[in-house]
């Protein structure tokens, strides 16, 4: 027996699920069975009554369960007091681009702890160019970065999503009426844009070009959450996420989507082309790859779609 048995047996427990349990772990439900098994006969008793309904905890069960939140606590505190470097955990660093947890929220965090309880992450979110050096240095063996990706220099494992872009206008604006903007309505108007130390940054300000706007910037920055503050007094024309912008919508202000598929953002998992991963960066790859195609339709989704 070991502390991961012990964990599986509580998840098991509470979720009365073995399928349910294995998917919120991210692993096969064959495996997660498996575990189960060897506990109840390490324990020789059994631990659940499987039902069409479900699992049912046995009485045995119900007095293993206060007893292994006990050990399992004893052994975060055991594991918290010693400082002896070789036992402690791993820590994985992973490079994101801004607001990239703001969007997955904590469950991702907290799911990957669950898959992989012996490693610390730290997730360090920086603009694009600054993480892509990280990257490039070999500092870092992975990031979430936005697109496009220097592909001579950097392998894009995946393109994990695309996030849309909104314009944040004053309500007494002229342009506060319309239903949806085009850039070229934007000629003109005094902008507040992401940063260029996106990586977008570019090709955002190359659609403007492409259509004969020459953008007038009154300010630019990495704070996305700022930007509908401008607009609210009136400093001008917010150009921000929509996940940001309806999340704290501001009195005074009309969120306005683009027409067409231009105004977005994609952001890729990427590595230094040509480097080896470790094992703890290979399986946080399958962990992302995995917990992005599952949760997807739970991200937020823009109310113009």
């Amino acid at each position: 027996m070991n502390n991961k048995h012990l964990i599986y047996f509580l998840k098991v427990y509470e979720s009365g699920s073995i399928k349910k349990t294995a998917d919120e772990l991210f692993i096969s439900s064959q495996g997660l069975s498996k575990m189960i098994r060897q506990l109840e006969d390490e324990l020789e008793v059994s631990l659940f009554t499987r039902t069409a309904g479900g699992l049912i905890p046995t009485l045995a069960a119900v007095e293993l369960k206060p007893r292994a939140e006990k050990i399992l606590n004893e052994y975060d505190l055991i594991k918290r007091g010693l400082t002896d470097s070789s036992i402690c955990k791993h820590v994985l660093t992973v490079v994101s681009t801004l607001n990239f947890l703001q969007f997955v929220s904590v469950r991702f965090v907290e799911d990957y702890y669950a898959a992989h309880p012996d490693v610390i992450l730290n997730l360090v979110e920086l603009s694009d160019y600054a993480g892509m050096k990280k990257v490039s240095s070999g500092e870092v063996e992975l990031a979430f970065m936005c697109g496009p990706i220097d592909t001579t220099s950097f392998a894009a494992i995946h393109n994990l999503f695309s996030q849309r872009f909104v314009a944040v206008v004053n309500e007494n604006h002229p342009l506060a009426k319309e239903k949806s903007l085009t850039l070229k309505q934007l000629e003109g108007e005094q902008l507040i844009l992401p940063s260029r130390e996106y990586g977008f940054y570019t090709s955002q300000l190359n659609h403007f070009l492409s259509i004969g706007v020459d953008p007038y910037i009154y300010f630019e920055t990495t704070n996305l959450s700022i930007i509908p503050q401008f607009a609210a007094k009136n400093h001008g024309i917010g150009i921000t996420l929509d996940f940001i912008a309806y999340s704290d919508p501001l009195p005074g202000t009309v969120i306005i989507p683009f027409e067409g598929a231009g105004q977005s953002r994609s952001v890729y998992l990427v590595k230094r082309r040509g480097s080896k991963l470790s094992p703890e960066a290979i399986a946080f790859r399958d962990f992302t790859l995995k917990w992005i195609a599952q949760n997807k339709n739970k991200f937020f989704a823009s109310p113009n779609k």
